[in-house]
């Protein structure tokens, strides 16, 4: 019976998606320096440091996750971001207030492999409400709307509950056919749809590769080439 619940909400939670119409916000980018203090637009690398402004406060968090928030006069408080053993944060880090808390999307890096987290942190405690993984690098910065957020890496294409911090849906493995969808445009929303386009691979005449997703209804639609029809997944299970 519990999971019959579960995949109950998850669904009209899913029905409910398209209910708002207000436009779309955008996370916004956090500035990277070097371990000599110097501006960094390439990520991977260990030792960057990432600051931000979210309200009246600033904010600045170092590769091991650990950061520190100051308001306006001064004091400060420490805040913590979760990052696995054997890896750092290596950017890129986006920012955005959601509420009276804030959303923190930041990739990390063990030098070998890349991947990707999303938190909430409390706006109060700074305490972290929750964190989702499952992120492919590559990421396009999050798109929030009606409660939910819209995100993209390699060959894959999904949306988080924000009050959960639970997939409500994804689309993956789009990134197995001659390198189609191995990097995104930053994904637009019209309606109950999602499009994703292809930021490296075009068609013949030029036009992108893309990826459309309309949730209410399940339906994937894409004129790439790929070895099998995408699958929308109902909260995108692990594999």
């Amino acid at each position: 019976m519990k999971c019959i619940r579960i995949a109950s909400a998850v669904i009209l939670c899913i029905a409910c998606m398209g209910a708002v119409a207000a436009a779309p916000t955008e996370m916004q980018e956090a500035s990277a320096v070097g371990q000599k203090g110097k501006p960094v637009s390439l990520y991977g690398d260990p030792g960057n440091t990432y600051r931000f402004t979210l309200g009246n406060t600033d904010l600045s968090v170092t590769d091991n996750g650990g950061g520190v928030q100051t308001d306006a006069a001064g004091r400060s408080r420490k805040l913590k971001l979760p990052v696995p053993s054997g890896m750092w944060l290596g950017g890129p880090v986006y920012f955005a207030p959601y509420q009276r808390d804030f959303l923190i999307q930041y990739g990390l890096s063990s030098g070998e492999e890349s991947s990707a987290k999303l938190l909430r942190l409390d706006g109060l405690s700074l305490d972290v409400k929750w964190v989702v993984g499952g992120v492919p690098f590559n990421m396009t910065p999050g798109l929030i709307q009606g409660g939910f957020l819209y995100v993209t890496g390699i060959g894959f294409v999904g949306a988080i509950d924000l009050d959960t911090g639970r997939y409500a849906w994804c689309v993956r493995d789009l990134d197995k056919g001659e390198n189609i969808f191995a990097a995104f445009q930053e994904p637009t929303l019209e309606g109950d749809t999602l499009t994703a386009r292809d930021k490296l691979v075009a068609a013949q005449g030029g036009t992108p590769y893309f990826i459309k997703v309309d949730w209410k209804h399940r339906k994937v639609e894409t004129n790439a080439p790929l070895p099998q029809p995408p699958q929308f997944l109902v909260g995108c299970p692990k594999q």
